[in-house]
C-alpha cells in the first residue's frame, strides 16, 4: 500500500473500523476469501449493475471523457462492499462505506477511486467536487427508486423469497425484479420502453405488497422510501438546504423513475405523522 493510500486510510477511516478489518485483510488469501463473501441482497450483483448502467447512460449524455467514466464504475464496484462486514457484525450500517474504502485500498488502491466511494453517502457534497463523482453519488441514489429499488428495499423489512434465492446470479437479474438495465424515456417522450419495470411492477404487486400489508409493514416501508425520494429530490428549510437533489441531468433523465413511487406512496395503508398524503407527494414531484 502506498504512502498516500496510507494517509488517505488513516485520515477517512476511524480507527474502529480499521482496528476490526486490518487483520481479516491481512493476507492476499484472506482477501479472496473476503472477496466470496455476500452483502445482504439489497446490496449484491442487482444493484451494482443497476447503478453502473445509471451512471454510464448519464456519463455519456454529459459528454464526460472515458478516464472519469471508467473511474465511475469502478468506484461503483467497490462502493458498497463495505456490507460484507455489516452482513458478518464486524461495523454498523453507519459506517460501510468505511468498509468499502478499506477493502478497495487492497483492490483498487486509487485515491480518486477511494475518494468517490468517501463521498458516496454525502447528503452535500463538497462545491468543488468532480462531476464524475456527483453523477457517480445520483446514479446510486436514483438506484433506490422504482420498483426494482422498492422491491430490493423490501429486504431490509424481511421480506424473502427462498425460490428466487436459490437463482444464479445471471437468472436473478434476467427476472428483472430488482434491476431493469433499459434506456429510461427521453425528454421528449421518445424511445419508450413500454416493458420497463414491468417485471418489477408485477412482483411489488403480487409478492411483497401483501408481504407489507400482512406483516402491518407498509407505513414503515414508505418512510424508508420518502428517504430516498428526498435524495432524489432534495430537502431544505429555513433557505437552508440538508438534502440536495440529484444534478440536473440526472433529474431530466430519471424523474420519471421517481414517479412510479408516487403510486406506492399513495396507498390506502400510508399515512404518516405529518400528513404526507399523495397530493403533497405528488406536488413535491411536480415542483
Amino acid at each position: 500500500m502506498s504512502r498516500e493510500i496510507e494517509e488517505f486510510i488513516q485520515t477517512n477511516v476511524s480507527n474502529e473500523v480499521t482496528s476490526k478489518l486490518e487483520p481479516i485483510l491481512k493476507s492476499a488469501r484472506d482477501l479472496r476469501e473476503v472477496i466470496r463473501w455476500k452483502e445482504d441482497r439489497a446490496h449484491q450483483r442487482a444493484h451494482i449493475l443497476d447503478a453502473k448502467y445509471i451512471f454510464n447512460y448519464l456519463a455519456h449524455k454529459s459528454k464526460l471523457g472515458q478516464e472519469q467514466i471508467d473511474l465511475g464504475l469502478r468506484a461503483i464496484d467497490l462502493h458498497d462492499t463495505g456490507y460484507k462486514f455489516v452482513e458478518k457484525g464486524l461495523i454498523s450500517i453507519e459506517q460501510h462505506h468505511e468498509g468499502s474504502m478499506f477493502f478497495a485500498s487492497f483492490l483498487d488502491p486509487d485515491p480518486r477511486v477511494l475518494r468517490a466511494i468517501q463521498h458516496h453517502v454525502d447528503d452535500v457534497l463538497p462545491a468543488n467536487i468532480e462531476f464524475w463523482i456527483r453523477l457517480f453519488r445520483d446514479a446510486d441514489r436514483i438506484s433506490a427508486l422504482g420498483y426494482t429499488g422498492a422491491n430490493r428495499l423490501a429486504r431490509f423489512w424481511g421480506f424473502e423469497d427462498p425460490q428466487l434465492d436459490k437463482l444464479g446470479d445471471e437468472e436473478y437479474i434476467k427476472r428483472k425484479l430488482f434491476c431493469d438495465l433499459s434506456s429510461p424515456m427521453e425528454p421528449d417522450g421518445q424511445n419508450v420502453n413500454s416493458r420497463h419495470e414491468r417485471n418489477a411492477y408485477n412482483y411489488f404487486q403480487g409478492r411483497v405488497t401483501p408481504y407489507l400489508l400482512d406483516n402491518d409493514l407498509y407505513e414503515n416501508f414508505c418512510h424508508s422510501m420518502l428517504i430516498f425520494l428526498s435524495r432524489f429530490n432534495g430537502e431544505s428549510e429555513g433557505g437552508v438546504t440538508f438534502v440536495e437533489p440529484v444534478c440536473e441531468i440526472a433529474n431530466i433523465y430519471y424523474r420519471r423513475r421517481a414517479y412510479t413511487n408516487d403510486a406506492i406512496l399513495i396507498h390506502p395503508s400510508y399515512k404518516d405523522d405529518n400528513q404526507i398524503g399523495s397530493n403533497v407527494v405528488h406536488n413535491v414531484y411536480q415542483a
